[in-house]
């Protein structure tokens, strides 16, 4: 599981192109306080990067990612990953055109439902801004 998280919020920092201070302090902070990603070593860290940027890099469509990504999770489990994506994508206070089309992408291969959606767009909002 800690995999699939790591997977999930590199892919949503490097949505709009580059990952910023704000989303790899984020990450880290992530890796060391979120209990479902506390347990990866680095080398473990390192691979699952790795596979990002090699799935991207080979020009794999980030459907086919997500679709991968999220085989095998369950709801609550892909409603924490949307959560955790749009924290990655928002931490910066700008929310721009790849980072959007990121979450819209995950919103519909989750097929995250409208009450989840709601809550973490109002959340980010708040703390974030409109975006």
């Amino acid at each position: 599981m800690s995999d699939t998280y790591v997977k999930l919020v590199v892919l949503a920092a490097i949505s709009d192109g580059e990952i910023q201070a704000e989303e790899l302090a984020l990450i880290n902070g992530l890796r060391a306080n979120f209990a479902a990603m506390r347990g990866i070593d680095e080398q473990d860290f390192n691979n699952a990067v790795a596979d990002v940027y090699n799935k991207v890099s080979a020009g794999m469509e980030l459907h086919m990612i997500l679709e991968v990504l999220g085989k095998g999770l369950s709801t609550h489990e892909k409603n924490v990953g949307y959560a955790l994506a749009m924290e990655v994508v928002r931490s910066n206070f700008q929310y721009v055109d790849g980072e959007k089309t990121f979450i819209t992408t995950l919103l519909e291969c989750w097929d995250i439902e409208t009450d989840v959606i709601e809550a973490v767009d109002l959340s980010a909002r708040l703390r974030y801004g409109e975006g």
